[in-house]
Parts: structure tokens; C-alpha cells; sequence
């Protein structure tokens, strides 16, 4: 049944409903059930009132509707047995002449408990009810009324439900104090609808599931309900840790059904980092520790990766928002970081210079306008930034005049200085032969690079200005003190892929015709665009045919970048383990690599990535501009020599 990894297909549906008629009612609810567990969900969660109707009112108070709500109960668990999906019912519940407002949570053929409104607004609080822990007689059967979240042990997964709060100044505020142990919320709901309903209520959710780090998933009441005073909005929408992964189109007159699936493991790990930093005596954690949950009998029905396909829930790219404003919010966001703390860091320390070397490829020519951003910040000239070109035995002719072209363009102080002589007298020094092409070979250029750049801003009183990126420092592609190191690396936290995403967005935003940010946006925009489509590469390695060919391909020797920067989100921000990491990447990329070359690729991360972890302990200052970091001081950090056999021993 399902899988290991704890992920759960969720689903909310807006059934058509009438109002005071709760045996239509609950043959629509079972209607849904029945497609929901087709389409793989393992719990679906239904409107506040669903049996009944929100708007029936003072129908609430009379048996013969009261005994209809119950029969319509006691015939969705006896379909329930033919279905393995959990149901969550909105619905009533008379408890000591009062009217309770509650949530009937259905699986497996049987009854698994009751949740009652936790909020003040309610018919009747479970406060009041918490202290006998009562039961409702449903069809003979007592059903106890539940004051804790749900648990499914074998699967690790919990959720609770949240009912109530109709009054939106309040619902935030119950959906985070109930967020604080289940990973999953459920909230049936019914709000009339209002120009702002809809965009409140799903702005509150977000912050609260961020908050607690947690999947919250609404079911609303919709346009089946009477109309008399009000319109209900029948908006249903899935949120996971601030992402809306579903959402139905409110003020429909269909019925809907809207699925995410959920990662719980991803928000135990979430979780457990963001509590790293606090400690707790064990009666302090008691007094945490709010009650035992209620242990579901038969495990949830988790998501099957052989029948279903996931959905909204893993992104290919992840540090790249496939939605286009997001993707330009970030853009910006995060070069105005990297600029800012460059400025900031240039003006405390009073640096002339901003000392660089420009290889024509992605990293060096983001670093460039990062550098050209920040002294505008400063009011300081380009000509402030000393940029260096420094051919060697692999340079192309490609990257040799997109360096210089650039440089040119953005009116920086431009140097030529080759390392061929340098380095072949280092070759004799160290009795190498430069006719072998091996790892001394290689580093050595990258190492006389680096000596050139830093003694430069020795001499002119300015900083190195690294710019190795975060693709990099996971793999620890980079030569050990040597462009391994700088004075302050503002690429530090980029993601390779994520490179070429900014630079798009600085054709389109910077480089529009004005000429403000260099002497021809449209020639720098050519150069930008020719950049981004040549091949990764640190051209170390001599061509054969004199510079016209690039020879060395970064992505031919270590893997594609894009699957590394899905491997590194994963598996540093989110937790994902060997095996799950490697069938998720298998589903998302099918269409594109073998599974054989995603193993291969994996394989090489793991290796690279831990065996790599001295380059990062010593990795020079540089600000964060997304959700990982491998600074030292205050990012991912493990020992150098840590053992590292489980996390590559099913790839032996």
C-alpha cells in the first residue's frame, strides 16, 4: 500500500449540496469519496456543515433533520468500507440540548472520532466538553469526541482538523495554534463571499501553515448554499509551508475536487532544523507536549509512485519560481542582496578597487555586474573595478572576446595579463610535465589566477571579489586556494542555474535602451545572451584546433547542472535520503535523462558533495541570497571526514 516516503495525496471537494436535505447531501459526499480514491488521494475533507448545509439554520434544531444527519453519517462510513480513504465530514452534533459544530472524521468502515469547534465563536466549544471527553451516539454506535490530532504511526503522518472561526480576525490565529504538533491541518469552512474573502483567507493560511511549517488544506462551502442573504465562495485551496500547491475557481455552480500532495517528511525536517538551535529539559518538553494523539488502526493510504503521478509538489528547478512575477520579485531580490552587501562591505573597509577575473562565462560576468551595481549604489565610477582577463592554454576564442567586450562595455578598468609564461615556468619549478594533462596541470593555472588577482589588490588598494557559485561549493568544483578563494564571494549563494535566470532578468529590466547601466545595452545584451548559450567550462585544457573549440565541458564530466541544483535543494533544504531523492528525480526528469544517468549523477553528488566539506570550512565572507547556504558561520555544515557509506551504498 502506497510508499515509505510519506507522501499522501490530500483532497478538498466542494459538493453540490441542498440545504436541510442531508441524505442527497451525504450521496454526494460519497460520490466524491469514491473519485478522490481513484485519483489517489489517501484523505479528502469536505465543507463546514456538509451533511446539512451551512445555511440551514434553525433546521438545526429539529429531530427529524437531526436523525437524517446521522443515518447520512452512518451510510458514508458503511461506504467508506469499500473506499481506503479517509473522509472528514463537516457536520452537527447535539451534545446536553446544545448544538456542537464538528467535523466527522470517517475511514476504513468505521467512525475514527469527532472534532469539535476549539474556537470561542462556535455553537459550543470543545472547551466545555474537554474535561468529560463525551461521545455521540451515531446509529448505536458511541463516537468520542477527539482533543488531540491523529496519527498514523506506521506512515509517520498526522493531521488534525480545524473547525470554526468563521470571523477571519480569528482565523489565522486558530489555524497556527492547532498547526502546532500535526502536519497536516484540514479545515472545512464556509464564508460567504466578499470582494476580499478570498484573498484574506488564503494570506492568512499561508502565514499560518509558514508558521508552523506545516500543509493546510480548505474545504469551503459553496454556491449550492442558499442564497437568501449571502453568496458562499466554495473556495478550496491546498497550502504547503507558504506554497499554494491547489485551488479551486471560487463561485463556481459545479462541484470540485482539488488534490496537492504532501511531503511530510519534507516538514519533519523543516521542523526539526528550525528547532536545532533550542534545547529543552525533558519536563520542560513535557510541558510542550500538549496530549497523546488518537492512533489511527489502519494505516493511511499513501501515495503509490508506480500507479499515480505526482502532482504539485516537486519542482524541476526549485530555486527557480516558475511563475513569471515571482521569477522577476526574486531576480531582483536577490542581485540587490548581493550588491548591497558587496557596497556595504566595500565602504566599511574603504577598498579603491574591486579586483576580478572575467573568464567570459556565467559566474565571472554576473559577479561583474554585481560589482558595476554595487558602486552605483556608492556613487563611485565603473572605472573603479579592475576586471582582469587572464588567457591560458584552454582559453576560446568565444570567452577571450566576450570578456573583453563586456569589460569594455560597462567601463571598467581593463587588463589583459596571459599565465602561459608564469605557469610554464611554474611547470619547470616543480618539475612537471606540462604534457600531462592531469589535476597539477589544471591547478596550477586556476592558482596563478588567483595569486595575480590578489597580489593586484594589494597593489591597488582594493579586494578580491570571488565568483564561485553555490552549484560550485556543493561539488567543490573549485581549486583549493584558488578561485576556491577571494576577499568576498557575492556569488556564494547563487545556484548555477539560477545564474542565467538573473541574467535574462538584467537584459530585460537594466538594459533597456537608456544606456545607464553601459555604453550599448543592446551589444551588452548580445554578449549576455551569447554567454549564457556557451558550454560550462573552466577551460583549463588545450584545444586542438588554437582556441577556436571548447574542449573541457563541465557538465560532460560531473553531470548536468540542473539535476545537481535539484539534488542540492533536496537534499540540504528539504531532507530528501538516497532512495526517495533518487525515485522522485527518476518521475520528474524521465522524459529527458535515464534513469542510469540520474543514478550516475546522484552517485557523483554524493561523493563530490561530501568528500568536498574542507573547501566549504574555509569558504571566504559573502551574503545569503536564498534558502541554503554552505557559509561556515551560519549555513549547511558537516565535518570534513565524516562517513558518509550510507548515503552512497545503494549505488555499489
Amino acid at each position: 500500500m502506497g510508499n515509505n516516503f510519506g507522501i499522501i495525496r490530500v483532497a478538498c471537494a466542494t459538493p453540490k449540496i441542498k440545504p436541510g436535505n442531508p441524505e442527497y447531501n451525504c450521496n454526494e459526499i460519497i460520490k466524491l469519496s469514491g473519485k478522490a480514491f481513484k485519483n489517489g488521494a489517501g484523505i479528502i475533507c469536505f465543507p463546514e456543515f456538509s451533511t446539512c448545509g451551512a445555511t440551514s439554520n434553525s433546521l438545526f434544531h429539529y429531530n427529524s433533520i437531526y436523525k437524517a444527519n446521522l443515518n447520512g453519517l452512518e451510510s458514508i462510513r458503511k461506504a467508506s468500507e469499500n473506499i481506503n480513504i479517509v473522509i472528514i465530514v463537516g457536520s452537527y452534533f447535539i451534545l446536553r440540548n446544545k448544538i456542537i459544530n464538528a467535523a466527522c472524521i470517517i475511514g476504513n468502515g468505521e467512525f475514527l472520532g469527532i472534532v469539535s469547534d476549539r474556537s470561542q465563536n462556535g455553537y459550543i466549544s470543545e472547551a466545555s466538553v474537554k474535561s468529560e471527553s463525551p461521545s455521540i451516539n451515531i446509529c448505536g454506535e458511541d463516537v468520542h469526541i477527539c482533543n488531540s490530532y491523529f496519527l498514523d504511526e506506521k506512515n509517520n503522518i498526522s493531521f488534525d482538523i480545524s473547525i470554526g472561526s468563521r470571523e477571519l480576525p480569528y482565523y489565522g490565529q486558530q489555524l497556527a495554534a492547532e498547526s502546532s504538533e500535526a502536519q497536516i491541518i484540514f479545515k472545512p469552512a464556509a464564508f460567504p463571499a466578499t470582494y476580499e474573502t478570498d484573498i484574506l483567507q488564503k494570506n492568512l493560511t499561508e502565514a499560518a501553515s509558514i508558521n508552523t511549517i506545516s500543509a493546510i488544506c480548505v474545504a469551503g462551502a459553496g454556491t449550492f448554499e442558499s442564497v437568501t442573504d449571502e453568496v458562499y465562495n466554495g473556495s478550496s485551496f491546498i497550502i504547503q509551508n507558504g506554497s499554494i500547491l491547489a485551488a479551486n475557481e471560487p463561485l463556481s455552480l459545479n462541484d470540485s475536487i482539488v488534490y496537492g500532495d504532501i511531503d511530510t517528511g519534507i516538514l519533519n525536517f523543516l521542523r526539526l532544523r528550525r528547532n536545532a538551535g533550542s534545547k529543552c529539559t525533558n519536563n520542560e518538553y513535557l510541558k510542550i507536549v500538549t496530549s497523546d494523539p488518537y492512533k489511527i488502526k489502519v494505516p493511511l493510504n499513501t501515495l503509490d509512485l508506480n500507479i499515480h503521478s505526482l502532482i504539485s509538489i516537486y519542482d524541476k528547478h526549485p530555486f527557480s519560481p516558475a511563475d513569471p512575477v515571482r521569477m522577476k520579485e526574486k531576480c531582483e531580490t536577490v542581485f540587490k542582496i548581493q550588491a548591497t552587501g558587496l557596497a556595504r562591505r566595500v565602504s566599511q573597509i574603504n577598498a579603491k578597487t574591486l579586483v576580478l577575473g572575467i573568464s567570459g562565462g556565467l559566474d565571472s560576468t554576473l559577479a561583474l555586474l554585481v560589482c558595476n551595481e554595487a558602486l552605483k549604489m556608492l556613487n563611485r565610477p565603473s572605472s573603479d573595478i579592475l576586471a582582469i582577463t587572464m588567457p591560458g592554454f584552454g582559453t576560446s576564442t568565444g570567452t577571450f572576446n566576450n570578456s573583453h567586450a563586456i569589460m569594455d562595455l560597462l567601463g571598467t578598468t581593463a587588463r589583459e595579463i596571459s599565465i602561459r609564461n608564469a605557469v610554464e615556468g611554474h611547470f619547470k619549478d616543480i618539475e612537471h610535465n606540462p604534457e600531462i594533462l592531469d589535476t597539477t596541470y589544471e591547478n596550477s593555472q586556476a592558482r596563478e589566477r588567483t595569486q595575480i588577482l590578489m597580489d593586484l589588490a594589494n597593489k591597488t588598494s582594493g579586494i578580491v571579489v570571488g565568483t564561485g557559485d553555490l552549484s560550485e561549493a556543493a561539488l567543490g568544483w573549485c581549486t583549493y586556494n584558488g578561485d576556491h578563494m577571494s576577499m568576498y564571494n557575492v556569488n556564494c549563494s547563487v545556484p548555477k542555474t539560477f545564474i542565467s535566470d538573473i541574467l535574462h532578468w538584467y537584459i530585460s529590466e537594466k538594459l533597456n535602451g537608456q544606456n545607464l547601466y553601459s555604453k550599448d545595452d543592446q551589444k551588452l545584451s548580445e554578449i549576455l545572451i551569447d554567454i549564457m548559450e556557451t558550454p560550462i567550462s573552466p577551460e583549463l585544457l588545450p584545444s586542438k584546433q588554437a582556441g577556436k573549440e571548447i574542449v573541457q565541458r563541465t557538465e560532460d564530466k560531473i553531470g548536468p547542472y540542473e539535476l545537481h541544483d535539484f539534488f542540492i535543494y533536496y537534499t540540504v533544504h528539504c531532507g530528501l535520503e538516497p532512495e526517495k531523492l533518487l525515485s522522485i528525480c527518476k518521475i520528474l526528469f524521465k522524459n529527458k535523462y535515464s534513469d542510469q544517468k540520474i543514478s550516475e549523477c546522484l552517485k557523483i553528488f554524493y561523493n563530490r558533495f561530501f568528500t568536498q566539506q574542507f573547501k566549504r570550512n574555509c569558504a571566504p565572507d559573502g551574503v545569503r541570497t536564498d534558502v541554503v547556504s554552505f557559509s561556515p558561520r551560519n549555513g549547511f555544515t558537516i565535518p570534513s571526514d565524516i562517513d558518509f557509506s550510507m548515503w552512497t551504498s545503494s549505488f555499489e
